[in-house]
């Protein structure tokens, strides 16, 4: 529910790439007179890896890349949106490695699923007996106009 927002831009980002039948263009060429770069795309929730500037590297000890989640493209895909997971900041960064078979984020949403369902208060038959027995109010409403 916390990254709602990153989603509805990456959804936006996408459709503006994909062609529409009566331009026979997609929305992105038709506004930037550009091709977009397809190679550049990446699923949404992936794990990525960001490479940490050699400026804060102190010793060849410590890390050289954070851990963190793909959550969309910056300035028009040249740079990309990556949730660092150490300390939930999104940092923006061109300098990123993704492995695009691994969701973090997946398993956590069907447990997540799977406990609202089990611990829900109310059962699904006591909702559908509930619809079943509502009256219509359509028919036989009349009107004091």
């Amino acid at each position: 529910m916390k990254f709602w927002a990153e989603a509805v831009i990456m959804a936006t980002f996408l459709c503006n790439l994909v062609p529409k039948h009566e331009y026979q263009k997609t929305p992105y060429k038709i506004w930037d007179k550009a091709k977009t770069s397809l190679h550049r795309l990446k699923p949404f929730g992936c794990r990525a890896w960001l490479k940490i500037q050699t400026n804060y590297i102190k010793n060849k000890f410590n890390p050289k890349a954070w851990d963190g989640i793909f959550l969309g493209y910056e300035n028009e895909a040249s740079s990309f949106r990556i949730l660092r997971l150490m300390d939930q900041k999104i940092i923006i960064s061109r300098h990123v490695v993704f492995d695009e078979e691994n969701f973090p984020f997946l398993s956590l949403q069907k447990h997540l699923t799977e406990d609202i369902i089990n611990n829900f208060p109310i059962s699904t038959q006591v909702i559908e007996k509930e619809v079943q027995n509502t009256p219509n109010t359509e028919e036989g409403s009349s009107s004091t106009d």
